[in-house]
């Protein structure tokens, strides 16, 4: 009875003293946690971290470079090219398009310039509503005007190529502008017939020059 009593009396002590004993150790975990939370090294590293405690990642930006003369500057941003059975032919031999549908059906088409290809295939590089045409010093200079500086916003007529255009690059656009101005490059179409070849090719559309 005197041992059974003793035992009940170890074990309540031996209790009591387990939960201080964990009270005093997460106390101490949590102290020593707190104080590893504190980050003192200020190296190269230290320096990523954020007060949030985040990492930040960057990268220097690029450096840059002027230009070093003046050039007019045309070009055409990067398209996805999308796939069309509808192509061009350029036909030097009778002044003419022909335009072969996604069906195989052909028709030709009176074109003005087309001696000023040169015999080849290219691409549809750019379709663009209302264009932009870059005038020459001998645009201004036929009209007595003054000429414009390189570059000058001055040199860009809209309406020149007319309603519609397709570049098959920045010097050979086919357009519906006036046949008889010498300055304009490319081949010239009716702004109908032009129409019609801009709804019906797409960009990357062939073009074969024969």
């Amino acid at each position: 009875m005197i041992l059974s009593r003793a035992a009940k009396t170890s074990s309540t002590i031996f209790w009591y003293g387990t939960t201080s004993t964990r009270v005093g150790l997460w106390l101490a975990i949590s102290a020593l946690l707190g104080g590893c939370a504190v980050f003192h090294d200020r190296g190269p590293a230290a320096d990523k971290f954020l007060k949030s405690g985040s990492i930040g990642l960057s990268r220097p930006v690029p450096s840059t470079a002027s230009l070093t003369h003046h050039e007019p500057l045309l070009g055409f941003m990067p398209t996805e090219h999308t796939q069309s059975l509808a192509r061009i032919e350029v036909r030097r031999g009778s002044n003419s398009i022909l335009l072969v549908n996604q069906v195989g059906v052909s028709r030709e088409l009176p074109a003005a310039g087309v001696q000023s290809l040169d015999v080849g295939r290219y691409s549809v590089m750019l379709k663009q509503e209302a264009p932009l045409w870059y005038a020459p010093d001998s645009y201004f200079e036929q009209r007595g005007l003054e000429i414009p500086a390189e570059g000058s916003k001055e040199r860009y007529r809209r309406g020149a190529f007319g309603a519609f255009a397709l570049f098959l690059n920045n010097q050979t656009p086919l357009h519906s502008g006036p046949a008889d101005c010498p300055d304009l490059q490319g081949i010239q179409l009716a702004e109908d017939v032009l129409k019609e070849i801009f709804d019906a090719v797409e960009i990357g559309s062939t073009v074969e020059v024969l």
